[in-house]
């Protein structure tokens, strides 16, 4: 009996295993929350961006674009931040 419950641990293991792995990977890799700032090589002006991420979903605001500034909102895909369209509070 001892010899047929093995390779059955076995294989849940390795189950399980793999489980975890796929919700690991699925979770953000990187950390944008904070305070960003930058500016166009001519260095005509200077960009700030404040954000603040929840899971994948990046909100924020941007300031020092004029017509652009504003609030603005993303999800993170990888190690990338795409316009986001998410349905959920704001």
């Amino acid at each position: 009996m001892l010899r047929a419950a093995v390779p059955v641990l076995g294989l849940l293991i390795v189950v399980l295993t793999g489980c975890m792995s796929a919700e690991i990977a699925s979770l953000p890799t990187v950390d944008v929350n904070g305070t960003w700032t930058g500016s166009l090589a001519t260095g005509a002006a200077t960009y700030t961006v404040v954000l603040k991420q929840s899971g994948e979903i990046v909100t924020g605001t941007l300031s020092g674009a004029g017509a652009a500034d504003g609030p603005i909102e993303g999800v993170i895909e990888g190690n990338r931040i795409s316009p986001g369209s998410f349905a959920g509070p704001r």
